[in-house]
């Protein structure tokens, strides 16, 4: 009877706890308890969703693309602040609203664009320049990208950048007269009589006594201090390495050749300029002037009041259907059409005609034997690989994987971050970067891992010892701590000396007068620019020369010496007799006011398609556990 009680008490007292909890739910609002769905879209473009998890994914590319540029981790901390989470999401709405605009303009890219956009991409070629299939696999892996994602993603970029194009056309040259304008100031020039005189010839350091030098050495430690250093055992085992044993046969060679024909082919393509009419009437009537002797481009402008279209090169698939049959039927020279699309009736002027072409097996036979023993000496990396995981999962350090597989292995002495010993002997010279990197982000006693590098090399590092930064002892670098201080002194009591002379040439003197007491020569210089000419000049010399006039002096220290400057002549630049600076610069120019048209494209398209943004959602997915962003 006793537990019935109980248990009716329990049940009333779990009724009475839920009836509180969703009196709470009432009260602070059911969403701060419930919080959002796993994948609720972070923000919506138009009918666009960007879903939690491919923001995430995304920020996790960005991540580690940008740890491994700066050999370091970026922990969820640091990407919040330095803003890197806010970059992707902005990134994601802005190829999403340019998504809305082609989908609403009727534009796409085909599949066989985006085939051509991959093959050609150098960071998919392998040891012989050519498309590599396990290199394309490896690099999407270790982005975190699936094949279609990649495909998707490249399409994306691919259409962003045709509509972006479009929009920014005729901005390539910024205005003239800016541009002029710039290269006018770049390119004034003065005329020098300068005068350099060594610190020595102005003044005499004093001998130091030793609590001088001390005090120097600890209060100027950088110099004298030893950077850290380290040492490693190292295994390296690259294809080509192995596949110099390898042999393939003729039949093998020929059978690949065949498998990869493709690669070796270039597809037929054709330079051509078009025209697009409302009617099949009106592209015929500008046909028939053509037919008649009547320049196509010039036809096509009596007619529209525009130039045709310059398309470039294309391959087949990079016109719609019929206007592509036409082109690729006829002849260099010829226009085809009129040819019908979704867009109107087409005129297409073929200016160059180029027939698919294929490399025959005799002149990349090499290449195809070389590949294949590549391909086969990665294949036993694999397998070299899974045994040197083995032996290190069992305890083994590098000497003994070295002595177990027989592999040759590096003792590297202790060297700095760029390989260097103290010395200055480079013994890591023929390494990858990618084992220095290695050996400084590791310490002594780590767990070992083999990592496979770009090329499919395999890389084993072993960080042996590690000498910390250390001030080197006064005793070890007095005779550099004594050099050291006099340059200092001496620097000091020369410059002293400079400001004298600057007020005998200020009083009246001239530059000879002064060389002569030094029996120094007074060099000239002559087009001097604010970039170029007179290297004794240093930055702030440089500047202070460019604010003076014919007539007037200055001076300045650099290493080693004093320098004494007198402007004869100013002589203001010609930019008319500078063409092709001046449009070099107009580029940059144009490049600085297309980034600013392309910010306000992408900043119309939010505002027309419409750009909510899940801050709930954005937080949940960034930090998941509220540590880092209020909640």
């Amino acid at each position: 009877m006793m537990q019935k009680t109980q248990k009716g008490m329990a049940k009333w007292v779990v009724r009475a706890l839920l009836v509180l909890l969703i009196l709470s739910f009432a009260l602070w609002g059911l969403n701060d308890f419930v919080g959002t769905a796993p994948n609720a879209p972070v923000a919506t473009v138009g009918d666009r969703e960007i879903e939690s998890q491919r923001f995430v994914n995304e920020a996790q590319r960005r991540i580690q693309f940008l740890s491994q540029q700066q050999n370091r981790p970026i922990d969820p901390e640091l990407a919040i602040q330095i803003g890197l989470y806010n970059q992707v999401l902005s990134g994601m709405v802005d190829n999403a609203v340019l998504a809305e605009e082609a989908e609403e303009l009727g534009l796409g890219v085909t599949d066989d664009a985006v085939a051509i956009e991959i093959r050609n991409d150098p960071g998919f070629t392998g040891p012989t320049g050519n498309f590599d299939r396990f290199r394309f696999e490896e690099t999407l892996r270790r982005a975190g990208f699936s094949e279609g994602e990649f495909v998707e993603s490249l399409r994306q970029d691919m259409l962003n950048r045709q509509i972006e194009s479009t929009m920014t056309a005729g901005l390539a040259q910024g205005p003239a007269p800016m541009a002029r304008a710039i290269l006018a100031w770049q390119l004034e020039s003065r005329d020098l009589r300068i005068l350099r005189l060594p610190n020595d010839a102005l003044a005499t350091a004093p001998e130091p006594d030793e609590a001088a030098l001390r005090a120097y050495h600890e209060a100027n430690p950088v110099p004298f201090t030893a950077p850290e250093r380290r040492s490693a055992r190292i295994i390296l085992v690259r294809p080509q390495d192995l596949a110099e044993n390898i042999e393939v046969s003729e039949s093998e060679i020929e059978e690949s050749y065949q498998a990869r024909l493709a690669e070796f082919t270039r597809p037929a393509s054709r330079a051509v300029k078009q025209a697009i009419f409302a009617d099949e009437a009106a592209a015929e009537d500008v046909l028939a002037r053509i037919n008649e002797g009547v320049a196509f481009d010039k036809a096509v402008e009596d007619a529209t009041g525009s130039a045709p279209i310059d398309v470039g090169r294309i391959g087949p698939g990079d016109l719609p259907d019929r206007v592509a049959e036409a082109a690729f039927a006829a002849g260099e020279g010829e226009v085809a059409g009129p040819a019908q699309s979704d867009f109107g009736w087409h005129l297409v002027h073929v200016t160059e005609v180029t027939e698919e072409d294929v490399q025959p097996l005799s002149e990349v036979r090499d290449a195809v034997a070389q590949d294949l023993k590549l391909d086969r000496a990665i294949g036993d990396l694999i397998g070299i690989s899974n045994r040197i995981e083995d032996e290190l999962a069992g305890g083994a350090k590098v000497a003994e994987v070295a002595d177990i597989l027989s592999l040759k292995m590096i003792e590297l002495p202790p060297v700095t971050r760029q390989g260097l010993t103290l010395e200055g002997g480079n013994p890591s010279e023929g390494l990858p970067s990618a084992a220095l990197e290695e050996l400084f982000a590791a310490e002594p006693g780590d767990d070992l891992a083999a990592q496979e590098l770009d090329n499919g090399a395999i890389l084993l590092v072993q960080t042996m010892e590690v000498v910390p930064p250390a001030l080197q002892p006064f005793e070890e670098v007095r005779g550099e701590v004594a050099a050291a201080w006099r340059r200092e002194q001496l620097a000091e009591l020369a410059a002293a000396e400079r400001a004298k002379l600057e007020q005998r040439l200020e009083g009246g003197e001239s530059l000879e007068d002064i060389a002569g007491g030094f029996e120094a020569e007074v060099e000239t210089a002559e087009g001097v620019t604010r970039q170029a000419g007179a290297p004794d000049l240093s930055g702030e010399l440089r500047d202070a020369v460019f604010a003076l006039e014919a007539g007037q002096s200055a001076g300045g220290g650099i290493r080693g010496a004093q320098v004494l400057v007198t402007i004869d002549a100013v002589e203001e630049a010609d930019v008319t007799e500078n063409g092709d600076r001046t449009a070099a610069l107009a580029e940059v120019i144009g490049e600085s006011f297309s980034e600013d048209v392309r910010q306000t494209l992408l900043q119309t398209l939010r505002d027309e398609h419409g750009v909510s943004i899940n801050q709930r959602a954005f937080t949940n997915a960034v930090d998941p556990n509220g540590i880092y962003l209020e909640q």
